[in-house]
């Protein structure tokens, strides 16, 4: 081999060198902002739970320890009637509505 075809594959290595480090460095970069993005989801996630908590705080005591029901709710199935026409419905069969 020739000195012009040893330079032309250093030449070659530096490029590949180079695209190199501009892929690490998008990776990082991309890495960067999956990590920021996961802390928000996690902040929002955490303050809802605060509420729900606060909430549910308030509720037991409003109520003397125990949880609210709902008159739409009838505790001996313990389905809300959205379920329990959805229950209704399949034990028909869905072509006999």
């Amino acid at each position: 081999m020739g000195i012009f075809a040893e330079k032309k594959r250093l030449g070659t290595l530096v490029e590949d060198l180079c695209a190199l480090g501009r892929r690490i460095d998008q990776l990082e970069s991309g890495a960067k902002i999956g990590k920021l993005e996961a802390a928000e989801v996690y902040d929002k996630t955490l303050r809802l739970m605060q509420r729900m908590a606060k909430r549910y705080a308030v509720d037991m005591k409003e109520n003397g320890g125990e949880l609210p029901v709902d008159q739409d709710t009838s505790p001996s199935d313990g389905l809300d009637p959205i379920s329990k026409g959805i229950h209704e419905r399949r034990n028909r069969g869905f072509l006999q509505q």
